[in-house]
């Protein structure tokens, strides 16, 4: 039987064909853009865990894991793995990535319409600098390609019965791309397709210029129009993936708000001059200095590091003590760590802090040391420590969900469920002193049975972490 691997639900849904005719094959949606997050470097509930984390939506693991069983099962059972794909790099990873880690026959239907070209566009100095063709001044950009979602749901009848077996040369070509993209964290900007037809991460930085240039100075312009002008500079960078970073942007105080925060409000820039001094660090000298900020790191080699180092100490021995030089030079390096702190604090401004996120991702790093304790632990205890952490993450659940807002039962016409008589969960009240409550920062609780419950998991997750925590080692 045919298997086929699409790079989304969307797609799935396109070539419906399948799913009318089981006979003729199956149809899998990977759960996530795969250009957006952490790329796995095998199919392994280990790497899907990295993905879920990066994608802070541990919840999504399952899905995961499902999609790798069922891609392991079809390998197991010598089915024919088709991925279909088109220019766009979230289907072309999809490809790379099961291609090069599963060790199988793999077949390609490329959805491209024969003769299609890459539509481009003129450059511009917004545009983002090629860090490896620095002397030739190539600019990279992305241009619009045809995207594994444009297929009609007439292309895709079409198209089934057309796959093609990959190469041994192809899989060596895509091999050497998976050596530099495996295991790649795409840290909240999708990796593109450039006019070369290479992958490239431009950072979160990357939409700054365009965002500036279309956001008026004079007057309010609502976000959803400042996004439909960066779509136009950005045709591979999804709209509301723009909205967004413009969202952010605000957030950030790199643009202002002019209305209530939100994808229907408005924005302005500042009469203070942010574009200007963003844009200055977008350069050959951002990119050195404040890469480990932007995005996907830079890496030099020994002796450029070495080169930079010895023309660093040659510029301060020639300043050192030569007056107006010297007191020009201390200035502009003092100018330079205000706006470093400035992109610091920028990038630190997320919509992640608070502690509901950092207990998600405890979670699901517990559920990580689960997995390795329980199978491949050196020491004869480590299935108890696994038993320990399975009861820690499950305090964790309750927490998180708030001792059980999601536990009250009710029929769908049925109003005014959220009292004591709705709640599903039986809890003990005779020992309630014994578990003092916390701050809960003005949360409000449906009934008392429900506080209870998070006082209770509340105490005994910290108490577990103060008596077992540091015995959970290997």
């Amino acid at each position: 039987m045919n298997w086929y691997f699409f790079s989304s639900d969307k797609v799935a849904d396109i070539f419906e064909c399948i799913e009318r005719d089981p006979e003729g094959g199956v149809g899998q949606a990977y759960p996530l853009p795969m250009s957006q997050h952490y790329i796995p470097k095998a199919i392994s509930r280990l790497e899907m865990m990295k993905v879920a984390v990066s994608w802070a939506l541990p919840i999504l693991y399952d899905c995961l894991v499902s999609f790798c069983e069922d891609l392991m099962w079809a390998t197991r059972e010598g089915e024919r793995i088709i991925v279909v794909h088109g220019q766009d790099a979230n289907s072309l990873l999809l490809l790379y990535t099961i291609s090069c880690i599963v060790d199988a026959n793999i077949y390609h239907i490329d959805v491209t319409p024969k003769g299609y070209k890459p539509i481009f566009r003129e450059t511009t100095d917004e545009d983002w600098a090629n860090m490896d063709n620095e002397d030739n001044c190539v600019r990279q950009y992305d241009p619009k390609v045809f995207n594994v979602e444009d297929v009609t749901s007439e292309m895709a009848e079409s198209l089934i019965g057309t796959e093609k077996l990959i190469s041994p040369e192809e899989r060596k070509a895509f091999l050497k791309i998976w050596n530099h993209w495996g295991g790649e964290d795409a840290r909240d900007f999708p990796i593109l397709v450039d006019q070369h037809g290479n992958l490239f991460h431009p950072y979160d930085v990357y939409l700054n210029a365009s965002i500036f240039s279309h956001t008026p100075t004079d007057t309010p312009a609502l976000i959803t129009k400042i996004a439909a002008a960066v779509a136009k500079d950005h045709p591979q960078v999804a709209e509301q993936v723009i909205v967004e970073h413009i969202m952010k942007m605000a957030e950030q105080r790199q643009i202002k708000w002019a209305s209530e925060p939100g994808p229907e409000g408005q924005a302005i820039q500042y009469k203070a001059d942010i574009a200007f001094r963003w844009n200055r660090y977008q350069d050959m000298h951002f990119l050195e200095q404040f890469a480990d900020y932007a995005g996907k790191k830079i890496t030099l080699s020994p002796e450029d590091i070495e080169a930079e180092f010895e023309r660093a100490n040659q510029d301060r021995r020639d300043l050192w003590g030569k007056g107006h030089l010297y007191r020009e030079s201390k200035k502009r390096s003092e100018t330079e760590h205000e706006q470093m702190n400035l992109i610091k604090w920028a990038y630190a401004n997320n919509e992640n802090w608070g502690w509901y996120h950092l207990m998600s991702v405890m979670q699901v790093k517990l559920e990580m040391m689960v997995e390795y304790m329980r199978h491949w632990s050196h020491i004869a205890n480590g299935p108890v420590y696994a038993d320990q952490m399975e009861r820690a993450i499950s305090l964790m659940k309750v927490i998180l969900d708030w001792g059980g807002e999601s536990e009250y039962k009710h029929t769908e016409d049925e109003d005014g469920y959220l009292d004591a008589k709705h709640f599903s969960r039986y809890v003990n009240f005779k020992n309630r002193k014994l578990f003092p409550s916390p701050d809960y920062n003005g949360h409000h609780f449906w009934c008392k049975a429900q506080r209870l419950r998070f006082d209770k998991a509340w105490n005994l997750l910290w108490e577990m972490f103060r008596t077992k925590l540091l015995t959970w080692d290997d």
